[in-house]
């Protein structure tokens, strides 16, 4: 991932952020413990597949619709905690979690879910999709972490969705990656680039994503890190 850091000159000075993986380790294994170690890893038992849209913020409700009515087909939703009296299960908990804290788990997504305007769960989903119980009406995801806001705010930065972090105090997240100076280059180029149709798509939103990595860079260096 890469920072941008712009002059008067039409420099564009590159940083790239090199993730120090010990640092993060040791942060996730110190910010899961936030988490009621009975709710840490939880499943989704439903009659629709509120969970695989492509929304990254959605209500408890989508996920928690409450009893279902087979009169009426009431759509039916519940969050189900696991339960850590079988064996099999406490396995597949301690699995999921030392996978996630050695980040070794690919194709993850987070879901932010708010109860009205407050942020009730941060979900990361390591499947994608529900399984289908064999003779039942049922879908079920399993695998769901439950994060703590600080872990969230960190799957955000490893993804570089920076444009979701501007508002957000991430300075200790900031710290667990080292940053170093890559590359001067020249806007002028750049958009010429654009210009002369060498590259597909918009300068504009080149321009964009520029802006927002400087101002990610800038928290940074007002966090007083070393680049």
């Amino acid at each position: 991932m890469h920072l941008y850091q712009t002059n008067g000159n039409n420099n564009l000075r590159v940083y790239s952020m090199i993730p120090n993986l010990k640092r993060i380790m040791e942060f996730k294994k110190r910010e899961i413990k936030r988490v009621d170690p009975n709710e840490v890893v939880l499943l989704v038992k439903s009659s629709e597949r509120v969970l695989e849209g492509s929304d990254e913020v959605i209500q408890l409700s989508d996920i928690f619709f409450g009893e279902y009515s087979p009169e009426t087909l009431h759509p039916y939703s519940r969050i189900f905690f696991y339960d850590d009296v079988y064996s099999n299960v406490r396995n597949e908990k301690r699995t999921l979690l030392r996978n996630y804290i050695n980040g070794t788990l690919q194709d993850t997504r987070a879901k932010k879910v708010m109860e009205l305007k407050e942020a009730k769960y941060y979900l990361l989903l390591t499947q994608q999709n529900y399984f289908e119980q064999h003779m039942t009406e049922w879908l079920t995801m399993r695998g769901i972490i439950s994060l703590p806001k600080s872990l969230y705010l960190l799957y955000l930065l490893e993804n570089g969705q920076f444009n979701k972090l501007i508002d957000e105090d991430i300075e200790e997240q900031f710290r667990l990656y080292d940053y170093e100076h890559s590359k001067t280059l020249d806007l002028n180029d750049i958009r010429d680039i654009y210009n002369t149709g060498l590259v597909q798509g918009s300068f504009d939103y080149t321009s964009q994503t520029i802006e927002t990595g400087a101002k990610i860079l800038n928290k940074v260096m007002c966090a007083g890190i070393k680049i």
